[in-house]
């Protein structure tokens, strides 16, 4: 969950670094761009800002450590007669059935961010549609 955090600030100050020097030459390409190529740059800047996860390919973000099961076969006696039923016995690799839940600190906030992120673009997309409805041509 560290890396998560770290990972969403970094990115966070790299969009918000490039939207100040977008700002800064928004002068310089008013003279060579149209409005509607400088709203696209603003986009790209904006969803940057909105997913902060840029894909790598070579390494997993999950890993998951799967127990390995061995088969021994126990003989039972069944009506006087020897039946052969496998078990399932459990490598010093498996999950314990028992877990505990602990959340740290920094999960939480996370956590708590995340839900505001999603309410505030629920929001945001409730308003933009009832404009978009409303707006007349």
């Amino acid at each position: 969950m560290q890396n998560f955090m770290i990972t969403l600030w970094i990115c966070s100050f790299a969009m918000s670094l490039l939207a100040l020097l977008y700002m800064a030459s928004t002068p310089f390409l008013e003279k060579r761009y149209s409005e509607k190529e400088r709203y696209y740059a603003w986009l790209f800047i904006v969803v940057g800002l909105i997913i902060p996860f840029r894909p790598q390919w070579g390494n997993a973000r999950i890993t998951v450590d799967i127990p390995s099961y061995s088969m021994a076969p126990i003989p039972q006696i069944v009506n006087n007669a020897t039946a052969v039923m496998p078990t399932i016995t459990l490598t010093e690799n498996a999950v314990p059935l028992t877990t505990t839940f602990n959340i740290s600190w920094l999960q939480g906030i996370t956590m708590i961010w995340m839900v505001g992120m999603i309410g505030f673009l629920a929001y945001q997309a409730i308003r933009h549609y009832r404009f978009m409805k409303k707006r007349i041509f």
